[in-house]
């Protein structure tokens, strides 16, 4: 198994051109179980927000069967409540996170906002939307302890009007995201009859000090 933060040629070239690209079996097992764990037993809040006139502007785009200008952008999730001092969230963020996205983007990234874990089940969902102004690298890890096809909850990228493609959501893969090409995409409504949930893991980074949000907090140097 590669290491974290070998990035094979196919994985640049993916990157680069299709704008994302996936590193399975992310972590040893060992820390896998043991950030799962941590995830499932932390406390979460309810995050729901509706954005009027985002696809007016921000999230604009030429897709016919996208969203327009008078839907409204939804997301629903519950935010995970884990400090980051002295967790394994902290691990995966220092020792496997920024090598990997220092090494994707040639050295390149200078700074990074500390990852936001969220947790899915039933109704949960983003709609339509793109991550470019949250900086130049981005990233969705994922786990859970199992998941189907037909529990909804898959991100998908949009291709063209007609043409989209999913990215199944298996535990311990690492979706790495060049945010330079604006990738539109989506994670559609998660069933009410889905047996079990799933978390994943988001962060960014730039080259440069981004400005703080509220979401995703300050950005640090690393």
């Amino acid at each position: 198994m590669l290491k974290p933060y070998d990035i094979t040629d196919v994985n640049r070239i993916e990157f680069d051109k299709n704008g994302f690209t996936v590193l399975d079996n992310f972590l040893p097992e060992e820390l896998h179980n043991k950030l799962l764990e941590e995830l499932e037993t932390a406390s979460t809040e309810i995050n729901y927000q509706l954005r009027h006139g985002y696809y007016k502007n921000l999230f604009k785009s030429e897709f016919n069967n996208n969203p327009d200008e008078n839907d409204c952008y939804i997301a629903k999730f519950k935010k995970v409540n884990l400090h980051k001092d002295n967790s394994t969230l902290e691990i995966f963020f220092k020792e496997n996170i920024i090598p990997t996205i220092k090494e994707v983007s040639n050295d390149l990234v200078n700074y990074s906002v500390f990852p936001t874990a969220v947790k899915l089940g039933s109704g949960d969902l983003y709609r339509v939307h793109h991550d470019s102004f949250h900086g130049e690298v981005g990233y969705s890890f994922f786990i859970n302890r199992g998941w189907k096809w037909d529990f909804g909850g898959i991100l998908t990228y949009i291709r063209e009007d007609l043409k989209a493609e999913p990215i199944f959501p298996k535990t311990n893969r690492l979706l790495l995201r060049n945010e330079k090409i604006k990738n539109f995409h989506f994670l559609n409504s998660i069933e009410n009859f889905a047996t079990s949930e799933q978390y994943i893991i988001l962060g960014w980074g730039d080259e440069n000090h981004l400005k703080p949000t509220n979401v995703l907090g300050e950005y640090q140097k690393i």
